[in-house]
């Protein structure tokens, strides 16, 4: 599934010189990430909208989800998928294959928006667009060296500086179903954040797998009920 691999989308390796807009970009993105960190707790609802192509308004696939952060953990979830990021392992499963994998932390992509480096990430875009939206709303469109995407657009809050939107546009055909005839096209995938809480309620033990797994020694786990038919696949004693 395409939105399983939306956490890696912006590692990228290269240094360049900015154009001013790329210069305005990394200071105002940079209070992007300092806002989330600022945060104790923070959680988002979240939808992924997955487009045909770029101009249509009305998504073939939609998947809600949420976010919670604090102090560097991540609880993300995307339809029957939950993933729990730590600063030792990520940690996924899938409630519909049935299926829990661990990895090393190294291993894994970013489960936030905020979780990029910009900076480096704009010295090496070709061109970046910046566009006001509204009193309280802005937008960067950035195109950069990539082989999966044509451009990427970070659209937030010029008040809060969290964000509102990214916009993926792919740089891959693909064909789909229309109307009894296929059509091959690029397509986007829309994800919007909203309801931004702070979330006294939960404690350091909710990033843990501790619900879903028990340790029983090095390299060793169980899973606990209800999810012993499930499937796991343990990642971190590889090398």
């Amino acid at each position: 599934m395409r939105l399983m691999y939306i956490y890696i989308c912006f590692i990228l390796l290269g240094l360049g010189s900015m154009t001013a807009h790329a210069q305005q970009a990394s200071t105002d993105l940079k209070k992007v990430n300092a806002s989330y960190e600022s945060a104790a707790v923070v959680s988002q609802k979240v939808s992924y909208k997955s487009y045909a192509n770029y101009a249509d308004k009305t998504p073939y696939e939609t998947l809600t989800g949420e976010i919670i952060r604090s102090k560097g953990n991540v609880y993300n979830k995307i339809g029957p998928v939950e993933i729990i990021t730590t600063s030792t392992y990520t940690f996924s499963i899938d409630h519909e294959e049935k299926t829990m994998v661990l990895l090393p932390k190294s291993s894994a992509g970013s489960a936030m928006p905020t979780e990029v480096d910009y900076e480096a990430l704009l010295a090496i875009c070709s061109e970046v667009k910046y566009a006001s939206l509204s009193s309280s709303s802005a937008s960067y469109t950035m195109v950069f060296p990539s082989e999966e995407y044509e451009k990427v657009t970070v659209t937030f809050n010029t008040k809060s500086f969290y964000i509102q939107k990214l916009d993926l546009y792919y740089k891959t055909m693909e064909t789909y179903a229309e109307n009894e005839k296929t059509v091959t096209t690029k397509p986007k995938l829309e994800i919007v954040y909203s309801e931004l809480k702070s979330r006294s309620d939960l404690t350091d033990s909710f990033f843990t797998y501790d619900t879903f797994l028990l340790k029983q020694s090095t390299n060793k786990y169980i899973c606990k009920e209800p999810y012993t038919s499930y499937q796991f696949i343990n990642q971190t004693s590889m090398k």
